[in-house]
């Protein structure tokens, strides 16, 4: 179903930059980190980064909210959205057909409204909504659309203003921490006063400009015989301009303070102007040298979380531990060839843009493993929650566990029934063989009344667990090699469990609630024994298959159960498939034909069968659940959970698997005391 749009407002900024004669209002703040007032959530950084994104194509720009056709109210469009801040900023260009709309001459009217009274009108953001994320007892919402963004003349929703002026303080302080930095790049001395260290900051900062790559490349006027440099506008050059002087400015002060290649790309990517970029970059320093890296506004304009990085870095990571997966992730190439620390880095820099700048394996894998190590790496600004390493490698483990569960089925289900419960309270299993056995009933006579499901068989889920560890030496040398196989070890230890499980009802002739009498009795008339037992034939399976169809239900009626599966022990299963893969009867010497009904017979094998009796063996039906395997129904295969170890660097790993298996009836059950 499609999720209906949701509208936010906000209210006017006396301090916009109208040009009227050019159709344009410039620096407008389209949506604000904080409280959505009236709408119940919060705007935090992730959902600036999405609107930002999703306004990258360009959005159109309306008048007041209508009809989901907005072709009367179209004025404009949303241009170069970038994050500044706390808030998404972009410029609105309106378009021509904006002075002969259906309604008039809205591009004059709001143009004029903007200019010379801003505090009459607002922003309303319009977006579809993806899954809300809850955390720490508020909703943050996630935006899958950005619809529109439309004026609007009764903002209110947003305290902070879509339209709002910056709250940052344009002060920037010099601590104790930055002079530090500086002394450690010697560029001042730790005797420097805060003046003095901000005055020569300031001076390496005024002094950029020309460090960047390629100069500002904006002295030009962009007339050049290459190119279409003579067909563009005045304006357009200009533009073209200001934006390269703003990008070469970066890069030199990149260079300059020595703030590496990937914090200046997060500038550019995130339409930092000159002003706040030199604030960004002495902020910077200081957070490096309290063993940080400073994320302004946890930027990354081109890519998301959502991305397909992460998804593309759990596949990687089970390819690496040389497990075979079918349709990995277009973008596992770009992370093939490098060690597990580069890939790491590679995901923080292009999914999450942490910068890594300086970083080695040793300190990448250590804030891979702890949690205070990550914040400061990520300067707190991203979250060590579903991005995390532990949980990657968790979930690139879960991935190739599922797959390699449904490749090596336990032999259980060849023969028993699989059931899911809901949580852990205790099960009750009415009998499939207890119902109503419909009575002649003569003209005009009433209906009897009958019972169903009094005979119960009850049991409740256990969860088996296991952990270990992977330290954090091996995930800085790069050394997957413990993991080899794991999957298949995980696989074979939870096919263990589930039957022992299973078979336990056999070999331990579970007792029967409905009668208080062991499962294989003769009482139950499903027992065969002395003279009459004997080893698998065609004579002894016609004997299993009469006790089958004679089998009756609580009210008397013959259930006239069929065979569906021989269970015998190891020892026997060769004489069984020989019995079953027959065309002609084993026993006899006149080439008699084996019956159709034995050649369908699946033969099981299990060595649990043959530690309880090497000579016993069994027929089960499939006409009614006899023994079921159970499963917590959010679970049905192993599970495996990762956490930070603390008592050992590293990484811990939990597995665990909730099942139980019970005998719920046993009509469908012969044995052979063979």
């Amino acid at each position: 179903m499609k999720r209906r749009p949701i509208h936010l407002r906000a209210p006017g900024d006396s301090t916009l930059q109208v040009d009227r004669e050019a159709g344009i209002i410039r620096g407008a703040s389209v949506i604000a980190a904080g409280p959505a007032l009236g709408h119940g959530f919060e705007v935090d950084d992730v959902m600036l980064r999405q609107v930002a994104r999703h306004a990258l194509g360009g959005v159109r720009v309306g008048f007041t909210h209508g009809a989901d056709d907005d072709l009367e109210t179209r004025v404009g469009t949303l241009r170069n959205p970038r994050l500044d801040g706390n808030r998404v900023r972009a410029d609105i260009a309106f378009g021509s057909y904006s002075k002969s709309t259906p309604k008039g001459n809205l591009h004059d009217y709001l143009l004029a409204l903007a200019d010379e009274a801003p505090e009459s009108l607002g922003l309303s953001i319009v977006f579809e909504p993806a899954d809300f994320e809850r955390r720490d007892g508020k909703s943050f919402a996630r935006v899958a659309r950005l619809a529109r963004v439309d004026f609007v003349g009764d903002p209110a929703a947003n305290p902070r203003g879509l339209l709002s002026t910056p709250n940052e303080d344009p002060n920037v302080k010099v601590t104790k921490e930055l002079r530090a930095a500086l002394a450690a790049r010697g560029l001042v001395s730790l005797e420097a006063t805060d003046e003095e260290a901000l005055a020569f900051v300031k001076s390496m900062i005024a002094s950029a400009q020309g460090v960047g790559e390629g100069g500002d490349g904006g002295d030009g006027d962009g007339s050049g015989s290459g190119g279409d440099g003579g067909a563009m506008s005045t304006g357009v050059k200009a533009g073209v301009a200001l934006e390269r002087k703003r990008v070469a400015h970066i890069r030199g002060v990149a260079r300059q303070l020595q703030l590496g290649d990937g914090w200046a790309q997060q500038q550019i990517a995130g339409g930092f102007e000159i002003a706040a970029v030199n604030d960004n970059a002495i902020k910077t320093l200081e957070q490096r040298t309290m063993g940080g890296r400073f994320n302004p506004g946890d930027l990354h304009m081109t890519r998301e979380p959502g991305d397909g990085l992460r998804e593309a870095f759990i596949d990687s990571i089970g390819l690496k531990r040389g497990q075979k997966i079918d349709k990995p992730h277009a973008r596992v190439r770009e992370l093939q060839g490098r060690s597990l620390h580069e890939q790491w880095r590679y995901y923080l820099e292009r999914s999450l843009g942490v910068d890594c700048t300086g970083l080695g394996a040793a300190a990448l894998m250590k804030a891979a493993c702890d949690p205070r190590e990550f914040a400061k790496l990520s300067g707190g600004v991203v979250g060590h929650s579903t991005s995390d390493f532990p949980s990657i490698l968790a979930d690139s483990l879960n991935k190739t566990l599922r797959a390699e569960y449904m490749l090596r089925p336990a032999t259980w289900r060849l023969w028993a029934a699989q059931k899911m419960a809901p949580d852990f309270k205790q099960v009750s299993r009415a009998m499939l063989a207890d119902a109503p056995v419909p009575l002649l009933t003569a003209e005009g006579a009433e209906i009897q009344h009958c019972t169903i499901g009094d005979s119960r068989e009850v049991y409740t889920l256990g969860t088996y667990t296991r952990q270990f560890a992977q330290t954090w030496q091996s995930l800085v040398n790069d050394d997957l090699g413990a993991f080899d196989g794991l999957e298949r070890r995980l696989v074979l230890a939870a096919r263990a469990i589930e039957d022992d499980l299973a078979y336990a009802p056999l070999t331990g002739n579970q007792t029967m609630t409905e009668d208080n009498v062991e499962l294989f009795h003769t009482t139950h008339n499903n027992i065969i024994t002395g003279t009459n037992s004997g080893p698998p034939s065609v004579a002894q399976l016609g004997a299993m298959r009469q006790l089958l169809a004679r089998q009756q239900g609580p009210g008397g009626n013959f259930l006239n159960l069929q065979a569906k599966a021989v269970l015998c022990p190891v020892g026997l299963l060769t004489l069984v498939e020989q019995l079953v893969m027959s065309l002609v009867d084993p026993a006899k010497q006149n080439d008699a034909a084996n019956p159709d009904w034995v050649r369908a017979l699946v033969p099981v094998g299990d060595p649990r069968l043959d530690l309880d009796d090497a000579t016993n063996w069994y027929v089960v039906s499939g006409d009614i659940d006899t023994v079921e395997v159970c499963f917590l129904e959010d679970e049905p295969v192993p599970v495996v959970e990762t956490d930070q170890a603390w008592d050992v660097l590293g990484v811990r790993y939990r597995v665990r698997h909730s099942v139980a298996a019970r005998a719920i009836d046993y009509r469908g059950l012969a044995r052979n005391d063979g």
